[in-house]
Protein backbone atom coordinates (compact mmCIF):
# COMPACT_ATOMS: atom_id res chain seq x y z
CA UNK A 1 0.00 0.00 0.00
CA UNK A 2 1.43 3.32 -0.80
CA UNK A 3 1.07 6.55 1.05
CA UNK A 4 0.13 9.61 -1.05
CA UNK A 5 3.19 12.29 -0.69
CA UNK A 6 2.44 15.90 -0.86
CA UNK A 7 4.73 18.59 -1.51
CA UNK A 8 6.34 20.63 1.20
CA UNK A 9 4.50 23.45 -0.53
CA UNK A 10 1.38 22.35 -0.12
CA UNK A 11 1.63 21.87 3.50
CA UNK A 12 2.46 25.52 3.50
CA UNK A 13 -0.25 26.75 1.61
CA UNK A 14 -3.02 25.06 3.70
CA UNK A 15 -0.92 26.28 7.15
CA UNK A 16 -1.55 30.50 5.10
CA UNK A 17 -5.85 29.55 4.34
CA UNK A 18 -6.11 28.28 8.25
CA UNK A 19 -4.34 31.26 9.43
CA UNK A 20 -6.45 33.47 6.94
CA UNK A 21 -9.67 31.86 8.57
CA UNK A 22 -8.42 32.36 12.01
CA UNK A 23 -7.73 35.95 11.08
CA UNK A 24 -11.10 36.66 9.39
CA UNK A 25 -12.64 35.01 12.24
CA UNK A 26 -11.19 36.71 14.97
CA UNK A 27 -11.68 39.88 12.86
CA UNK A 28 -15.44 39.15 12.52
CA UNK A 29 -15.64 39.21 16.25
CA UNK A 30 -13.62 41.88 17.03
CA UNK A 31 -15.74 43.77 14.68
CA UNK A 32 -18.90 42.52 16.55
CA UNK A 33 -17.42 43.72 19.76
CA UNK A 34 -16.68 46.77 18.70
CA UNK A 35 -20.37 46.97 17.01
CA UNK A 36 -22.07 46.22 20.27
CA UNK A 37 -19.85 48.79 22.49
CA UNK A 38 -20.78 51.41 20.33
CA UNK A 39 -24.59 50.47 19.95
CA UNK A 40 -25.04 50.64 23.95
CA UNK A 41 -23.95 54.77 23.36
CA UNK A 42 -25.74 55.32 20.02
CA UNK A 43 -29.10 53.82 20.61
CA UNK A 44 -31.65 56.34 22.07
CA UNK A 45 -31.49 56.38 25.54
CA UNK A 46 -34.73 54.04 27.56
CA UNK A 47 -37.52 56.03 28.77
CA UNK A 48 -38.01 54.44 32.48
CA UNK A 49 -40.73 55.51 35.52
CA UNK A 50 -37.99 57.19 37.38
CA UNK A 51 -37.07 59.70 34.17
CA UNK A 52 -40.70 60.49 33.67
CA UNK A 53 -41.81 60.73 37.68
CA UNK A 54 -38.19 63.49 37.88
CA UNK A 55 -38.76 64.73 34.05
CA UNK A 56 -35.56 63.79 32.75
CA UNK A 57 -35.45 64.32 29.07
CA UNK A 58 -33.84 61.34 27.21
CA UNK A 59 -32.89 60.91 23.62
CA UNK A 60 -35.45 59.61 21.43
CA UNK A 61 -32.92 59.51 18.31
CA UNK A 62 -29.71 57.34 17.01
CA UNK A 63 -26.82 59.48 17.44
CA UNK A 64 -25.93 59.61 13.77
CA UNK A 65 -21.81 59.72 13.95
CA UNK A 66 -22.03 56.95 16.36
CA UNK A 67 -24.96 54.89 14.90
CA UNK A 68 -22.77 54.91 11.36
CA UNK A 69 -19.76 53.51 13.07
CA UNK A 70 -22.54 50.85 14.36
CA UNK A 71 -23.81 50.03 11.17
CA UNK A 72 -20.54 50.30 9.73
CA UNK A 73 -18.73 47.83 12.14
CA UNK A 74 -21.53 45.41 12.26
CA UNK A 75 -21.42 44.82 8.50
CA UNK A 76 -17.70 44.27 8.65
CA UNK A 77 -18.34 41.68 10.96
CA UNK A 78 -20.76 40.51 8.59
CA UNK A 79 -18.79 40.51 5.58
CA UNK A 80 -15.91 38.70 7.45
CA UNK A 81 -17.44 36.05 8.87
CA UNK A 82 -19.31 35.80 5.13
CA UNK A 83 -15.69 35.44 3.38
CA UNK A 84 -14.82 33.14 6.15
CA UNK A 85 -17.52 30.72 5.25
CA UNK A 86 -16.91 31.00 1.78
CA UNK A 87 -13.30 29.73 2.45
CA UNK A 88 -13.95 27.21 4.94
CA UNK A 89 -16.44 25.74 1.94
CA UNK A 90 -13.80 25.75 -1.03
CA UNK A 91 -10.65 24.96 1.26
CA UNK A 92 -12.71 21.59 2.91
CA UNK A 93 -14.93 20.53 -0.10
CA UNK A 94 -14.07 16.78 0.73
CA UNK A 95 -14.06 16.40 4.37
CA UNK A 96 -16.47 18.78 6.82
CA UNK A 97 -15.12 17.35 9.99
CA UNK A 98 -16.47 20.99 11.42
CA UNK A 99 -18.93 23.35 10.67
CA UNK A 100 -17.47 26.98 11.85
CA UNK A 101 -20.81 27.31 14.05
CA UNK A 102 -19.29 30.73 15.79
CA UNK A 103 -19.55 32.22 12.45
CA UNK A 104 -22.73 31.28 11.65
CA UNK A 105 -23.98 32.29 14.81
CA UNK A 106 -21.78 36.01 13.76
CA UNK A 107 -23.50 36.10 10.74
CA UNK A 108 -27.03 35.76 12.42
CA UNK A 109 -26.43 38.53 15.23
CA UNK A 110 -25.27 40.78 12.98
CA UNK A 111 -27.80 40.21 10.40
CA UNK A 112 -30.20 40.65 12.94
CA UNK A 113 -29.06 44.15 14.71
CA UNK A 114 -28.68 45.26 11.08
CA UNK A 115 -32.14 44.73 10.57
CA UNK A 116 -33.20 46.10 14.12
CA UNK A 117 -31.16 49.07 13.17
CA UNK A 118 -33.22 49.27 10.13
CA UNK A 119 -36.19 49.20 12.05
CA UNK A 120 -35.65 51.41 14.92
CA UNK A 121 -34.31 53.93 13.18
CA UNK A 122 -36.86 54.54 10.65
CA UNK A 123 -39.41 54.21 13.19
Amino acid sequence: MMMKVGHPKDLLTAKFWLHVLALTNLAGWGFFIIAAIVFHYARPEPDTILTEFFGISVREYWQITLSDLFVGSMFMGFLLSVISIGLNILLYKESRHHLWLNLWILIFASGGALVYYSMTSLA
